[in-house]
């Protein structure tokens, strides 16, 4: 039930207050037709025993505020409750799901570059923001923990698969625009573009160093890029055919910093 306060309310104003009683509903009693009732109003808490929805403007009585932001006033969530009110303290005894909270904004007298985000997921490693998918099959594979990850979060990558795919997924992600590879796959000058095109396929990137024997600690004698590959249609060339000669490349020696290394290139 709704019930509108009875005082006179200023025309000058741009908004009222609601309070919204609801009382012993049953738990599958669904809020969703009241929110074309409460719009524009900032919800603070729904699901509850009394919901409290105020307007970010000032509601005058007679040309008087409503109220005054007293001890009770504040405790009754009038300004919003925190999360540790909600997710802990939680006096209603509810649970939630996504359409029952909205974030209000406030102010701050500090500057942005004064907050910090991160929080530790485990002892040794710190997140930039606090977000973690989840491990299920319809959620978290590669390039979700990818782009978790560009993000400052962390995906867990789910385990319904093979050991060898779960390792597949768990090596494109580590390998994907690292500052500094250092372990990476080689190919050598008598492979064809069929095997580069397989690299890509399996491990998610076409930048391929070419070694004299296709190994690590070869010596190095060109790579190879989409710009090599994408107008190769013959398969089974021989990447010597089509590879950019060491000649041509850019390089530094082991141990430059990444600074260095993007002010080189």
């Amino acid at each position: 039930k709704c019930k509108e306060q009875n005082e006179t309310i200023s025309s000058q104003s741009q908004s009222v207050v609601l309070i919204i009683i609801l009382k012993f509903f049953p738990s599958q009693f669904s809020l969703q037709p009241l929110y074309s009732l409460i719009q524009p109003f900032y919800v603070l808490h729904l699901n509850s025993i009394c919901c409290e929805i105020v307007h970010k403007t000032m509601t005058t009585v007679n040309g008087e505020p409503l109220w005054e932001l007293d001890e009770e006033t504040l405790n009754s969530g009038a300004c919003g409750f925190t999360a540790k009110e909600v997710f802990v303290k939680n006096r209603a005894c509810v649970a939630y799901t996504y359409d029952d909270l909205i974030m209000m904004p406030g102010h701050i007298d500090f500057g942005l570059d004064d907050v910090d985000l991160s929080a530790k997921l485990t002892k040794n490693i710190q997140l930039s923001v606090p977000f973690v998918s989840s491990p299920m099959d319809t959620v978290t594979e590669a390039k979700m923990a990818i782009h978790m990850a560009l993000m400052g979060g962390i995906g867990i990558i789910h385990s319904n698969m093979s050991m060898a795919d779960h390792a597949s997924e768990v090596l494109k992600v580590k390998k994907f625009k690292n500052g500094f590879i250092t372990d990476p796959v080689c190919l050598s000058p008598q492979n064809t573009l069929q095997d580069a095109l397989n690299i890509k396929a399996s491990l998610g990137y076409s930048g391929i160093p070419i070694t004299q024997d296709g190994k690590m600690g070869s010596k190095l004698v060109g790579i190879i890029s989409n710009r090599d590959t994408s107008f190769v249609d013959d398969l089974h060339i021989k990447i010597r055919e089509f590879m950019t000669p060491r000649a041509q490349l850019c390089v530094a020696s082991e141990g430059i910093k990444l600074s260095e290394a993007n002010e080189l290139l």
